[in-house]
């Protein structure tokens, strides 16, 4: 799978299922298991957000949004992603 020729106004999302709240009707795109990274003695509680993102070998990750901004990550223009720099 190569994601990286994405731009950055277009996203491919891969659906794997559909399903549906029982009890609320609502439904969902299932888009696979995520694996969630936190910092030892990082606190989540109902409802908070995270990140989401996509390695390049397909698996789907999840972090704080602080974690995404306090310096391990860095913003790269499109054209310069490449699939070495994407692990």
């Amino acid at each position: 799978m190569n994601l990286w020729n994405l731009t950055s106004k277009s996203v491919a999302f891969f659906i794997e299922r559909f399903v549906r709240h029982k009890k609320r009707g609502t439904s969902y795109a299932v888009l696979g298991l995520g694996t969630l990274q936190l910092e030892p003695g990082t606190v989540l509680k109902d409802m908070d957000q995270l990140t989401v993102y996509v390695g390049n070998t397909g698996d789907i990750w999840l972090r704080p949004p602080s974690e995404m901004q306090d310096g391990r990550f860095e913003d790269l223009e499109p054209t310069t992603i490449t699939a070495s720099q994407a692990d």
